[in-house]
């Protein structure tokens, strides 16, 4: 007939592929554009199965769609699927289909269009990449703003004290030891403090693929946070005693690590009302899911973190919403600091279900590949 004439000659000419195909799957009809993009021949589809240039690990997908619509009677289905050119190339088409019937309306096959979009999913890919990588950047971003912020305090705070001290002694007669400690504070605390800016400077300017990321020696590092928090916490009597299972003890990080040993320690102490602090490094090793990690404990006797708060201890401005002292910053940062290292960071009771007794924070940071 006429129509039917001029109905193929549209469909011949349309910009997506046009198919169709027997119950079986078999194509009975292919379009130039299919033919064009499969780099098959038209003779060479007809009566092949669909499968012919469909991506093995696509087949049982494209079937169950199909075999869905067919059982249920649905209006219309939708699928996508990576398809196989003559060539060896691997693109991806996606399309829609309906049910064949004959005048009688017995079910005879299926129709449908497609086009190939492998050129779309390949943008998309690259934009959600590009959206992930602005998000990281974006992240790191406040990572070193919050943490610039918090030293920066911390250190501006010891200096006023260690000067008030100061001031209070000058007046007072054979003082000159303890002014020359406070001196040796501020000393301290300023050098910190340029190191500290170094350091976010030069993180900061990193490219989001890259952490800085490095082979350090974590009992070192841990070391240099306890005498910082002896040196810098006279006024108070602290014990720190450190119990690892091997003197050297290797993890990939990067300097941040000391922010984290040495906030976790300023907590345990800040946050301790008995007359003396006691704080235990535990170290020792634990695996989890295959990855090995070094576990790290701090055990202390403080005012210990009820549970309500243990699920919140670790959200940004936590403080500000509870009315505490800043615990909840530090640990924000702290707790980004270690999953950059794709660790883990969670706290208990040191002694279970009793929360008053002091807390125990623990820290999983992958273990150095030899």
């Amino acid at each position: 007939m006429e129509s039917d004439g001029r109905y193929r000659e549209i469909i011949e000419n349309i910009e997506d592929g046009y198919f169709e195909v027997d119950l079986q799957g078999n194509y009975t009809y292919v379009n130039n554009y299919i033919c064009r993009y499969l780099g098959i021949p038209r003779e060479q589809l007809l009566g092949r199965s669909y499968k012919v240039a469909v991506d093995k690990d696509s087949k049982k997908e494209v079937f169950e769609i199909f075999n869905n619509l067919y059982k249920n009677n649905l209006p219309k289905g939708t699928f996508e699927s990576q398809v196989i050119r003559s060539d060896g190339e691997i693109r991806t088409f996606e399309g829609s289909f309906y049910l064949r019937y004959k005048n009688s309306g017995e079910k005879v096959g299926f129709y449908g269009f497609t086009r190939d979009i492998t050129e779309k999913k390949e943008a998309e890919k690259k934009l959600k990449q590009s959206e992930k990588q602005l998000r990281e950047a974006y992240d790191r971003a406040e990572l070193y703003k919050d943490l610039f912020y918090h030293d920066i305090n911390n250190i501006l705070t010891n200096i006023n004290i260690a000067i008030e001290l100061s001031e209070k002694y000058l007046i007072e007669q054979q003082k000159e030891s303890e002014i020359n400690e406070y001196y040796d504070i501020i000393k301290n605390q300023l050098a910190r403090g340029a190191k500290m800016v170094a350091n976010v400077q030069k993180l900061s300017s990193l490219d989001n693929s890259e952490m800085s990321i490095k082979v350090i020696n974590a009992i070192k590092f841990l070391k240099d946070a306890v005498n910082f928090i002896l040196v810098n916490k006279k006024v108070r009597e602290i014990d720190i005693v450190i119990d690892s299972f091997q003197d050297d003890i290797f993890v990939q990080v990067n300097d941040l690590l000391n922010d984290v040993f040495e906030n976790l320690l300023i907590n345990a102490v800040t946050y301790n009302d008995k007359p003396k602090v006691e704080i235990l490094i535990k170290i020792s090793k634990e695996i989890q899911k295959n990855i090995k990690f070094i576990k790290f404990e701090f055990r202390d006797n403080g005012i210990g973190i009820s549970d309500e708060i243990k699920q919140t201890i670790f959200i940004k401005r936590f403080n500000k919403e509870k009315g505490s002292r800043g615990m909840g910053f530090g640990l924000t940062l702290v707790k980004k600091i270690i999953e950059s290292y794709k660790g883990k960071i969670w706290v208990e009771d040191r002694v279970k279900g009793t929360y008053s007794e002091g807390s125990n924070f623990i820290v999983l940071i992958p273990e150095a590949v030899n």
